[in-house]
């Protein structure tokens, strides 16, 4: 059963919460389980259950008794009760937040994928739902109740009923690895998938990318932007990082998709509908090399890199190169990187490129006299 803490310090409102999202029949994501609802009118021991008890989602109202009105405060109203649970939430924990507020105006701003903002009195148990209903499409609720259960099932219906076929105490220092290992090969792209109901078999654009990366060292397949706007790869082999072998870092360059002459000349034959709608797919010469390009067939001395919220769509060209001492490269604001198998596929595509060996062609007009 999926469980929402309520916190809201007016006992009208709260009893309304209960049946707003209790007697909540059609179209409700979350399931045949229900839902359980929790009230809670006290903002401080909203703070402690949150950090002692499980919540798939939390409301909060901003305005506590005994908070300035927000109306006559300026700035983020960080001094209202709701903002404090908030603060103290993210200090602990990651749960989807709606403010429930009379007051939504003044927090709009900090709304987000996960802290959804609904005003009191403008069809209030619709707009909740609806909020809710944003929040469990983003995937994150299931996905966050998957890794609980699968840490749990792990370490206790296997690790732990086992133990003595695992190794007892001389595999103690193995458990971290052992439950992270796990977590990583079950939670892969196919299972997520499957998880979420998305189409199997085909890759989303930010399932090539690491972001933000996992921490400042560069490594092979970061993604940057320099000073000038343009966009670099690295491709030193990871093993000179890893051997502190790589004084320099050679990178190759990546320009913007807008700017390459396949996406121009399809640009210029697409019929556009109007404004705000995806032109047409005219059939032709310009749309079959544009595809081309983007299934990455558009020849060797290319790549295409998909676009997502933080990276634009880039070509990458591999006879772009550049070359920078790691010290510099080192106070780069990197974006992202490559993720596997991505960053593998285009090693081994950039060896493959400048490993070519050139041989002369032969006459197919004599071979074929010679065969008749």
């Amino acid at each position: 059963m999926w469980r929402i803490l309520c916190v809201e310090d007016d006992e009208a409102v709260a009893l309304n919460l209960v049946d707003f999202f209790s007697e909540w029949y059609d179209d409700n994501p979350f399931g045949a389980d229900g839902i359980e609802v929790v009230i809670e009118r006290s903002f401080e021991s909203a703070i402690r259950r949150l950090k002692n008890e499980h919540f798939d989602l939390v409301t909060l109202d901003l305005h506590g008794t005994g908070d300035p009105d927000p109306l006559s405060t300026a700035g983020d109203n960080a001094d209202q009760e709701g903002m404090r649970v908030l603060k103290s939430l993210r200090e602990v924990r990651f749960l989807p937040v709606i403010f429930y507020t009379g007051f939504a105006e003044r927090i709009k701003s900090i709304e987000t994928g996960v802290v959804r903002v609904v005003k009191k009195g403008e069809d209030d148990p619709q707009g909740l739902r609806s909020a809710a209903r944003k929040i469990y499409d983003t995937g994150l609720p299931r996905l966050l109740r998957q890794i609980d259960s699968e840490k749990r099932e792990y370490m206790w219906d296997t690790v732990d009923r086992y133990w003595s076929d695992v190794g007892a105490e001389s595999a103690e220092s193995d458990l971290a690895y052992l439950l992270a290992r796990r977590l990583a090969a079950r939670f892969n792209r196919d299972s997520v998938k499957e998880l979420l109901g998305h189409k199997p078999g085909a890759a989303r654009p930010v399932e090539m990318y690491i972001y933000p990366p996992i921490d400042r060292k560069i490594k092979t397949g970061c993604i940057f932007k320099d000073e000038g706007g343009s966009h670099w790869v690295v491709v030193t082999p990871a093993c000179d990082f890893a051997q502190a072998n790589a004084e320099h870092v050679l990178l190759v360059g990546a320009d913007d998709l807008a700017n390459e002459k396949r996406f121009i000349a399809w640009q210029a034959t697409a019929k556009w509908k109007g404004v705000g709608e995806p032109p047409s797919k005219p059939d032709g010469a310009a749309w079959n090399k544009l595809t081309a390009l983007m299934r990455n067939n558009g020849g060797d001395r290319w790549r295409f890199l998909p676009g997502t919220f933080f990276l634009p769509n880039l070509v990458v060209d591999i006879q772009k190169l550049n070359q920078l001492p790691l010290a510099d490269m080192e106070r780069k604001k990197v974006i992202c990187q490559l993720d596997s198998p991505y960053i593998e596929e285009l090693m081994l595509h950039f060896s493959r490129y400048y490993g070519r060996i050139g041989t002369p062609d032969l006459d197919p007009t004599e071979l074929v006299e010679k065969l008749a």
